[in-house]
């Protein structure tokens, strides 16, 4: 017999692109108790993209975020999720209704172990997007189609001052009016002038995209930000870019 040792501190897994189920049974993820049931998907809203709105640019001092023109080692969490999304952003994930859109019925499977017999409201798949990205990515993730429940994931990051913020943060946004549901995805940027923040997800215009969303909104607001990885040095450094001074003194 074998003997199992448990080490104290956390152990990366090799972080690279996985696609092959039998590979991806070598990842463990974390359950989190009662997180998916038969009836656990309308925890989340049905439109990722309430609140939501476009037409940034980049205004009032604001630079957003560019990545350095080398590309992020794969051999890191981050860079590894970095590679996810632009591998997933190559894959059509429209909501079909019924059938459902096998790209939006396979994160659901890796998300819930749950087949669903269509992709509309009553399964919402924001959390799912996620779970599959971090599967995707070779790295821990939750087993579970709710937003909320990456709320607890990895660590928090402390975002109130924005400085500490970086590209693919998790962030969680809750309903004001129902907090067991909400929104999750992956942070791209941030304007402190305007407090919007650009989100890559999925269930957002019933698509996986990048949308934009209301700090504080009339619907959502943001909860909390997670990280479970490092920052490789290169990519370090704040989405929220520049911040000028106005002519008034005030930073804007």
């Amino acid at each position: 017999m074998c003997q199992v040792v448990i080490p104290q501190t956390r152990v990366l897994s090799p972080r690279r692109w996985v696609s092959d189920p039998a590979e991806l049974s070598r990842y463990n993820s974390r359950t989190t108790a009662g997180a998916i049931n038969s009836s656990a998907s309308p925890t989340d809203i049905p439109y990722g993209h309430s609140n939501a709105y476009g037409g940034l640019g980049n205004s009032g001092g604001f630079v957003a975020y560019e990545s350095p023109t080398n590309p992020p080692p794969k051999d890191t969490i981050f860079g590894s999720i970095e590679y996810a999304l632009s591998e997933a952003a190559k894959l059509g994930w429209g909501e079909n209704g019924t059938p459902p859109n096998p790209n939006i019925a396979n994160s659901w499977r890796i998300a819930a172990n749950q087949e669903i017999p269509n992709d509309g409201r009553s399964y919402p798949w924001c959390a799912c997007f996620v779970t599959y990205i971090l599967s995707k990515a070779g790295t821990e993730f939750l087993k579970t189609a709710s937003s909320q429940q990456y709320a607890s994931f990895g660590k928090a990051v402390n975002w109130r001052g924005y400085s500490t913020l970086r590209k693919n943060d998790i962030v969680v946004f809750t309903q004001k009016a129902d907090p067991s549901k909400g929104h999750v995805g992956f942070l791209a940027s941030v304007d402190p002038n305007t407090k919007i923040w650009k989100i890559a997800g999925g269930n957002q215009d019933d698509n996986f995209n990048v949308t934009n969303y209301n700090e504080v909104g009339s619907n959502l607001f943001v909860r909390e930000v997670r990280r479970n990885w490092d920052i490789p040095p290169d990519f370090d450094k704040p989405v929220t870019g520049e911040i000028t001074t106005a002519k008034d003194g005030n930073t804007r």
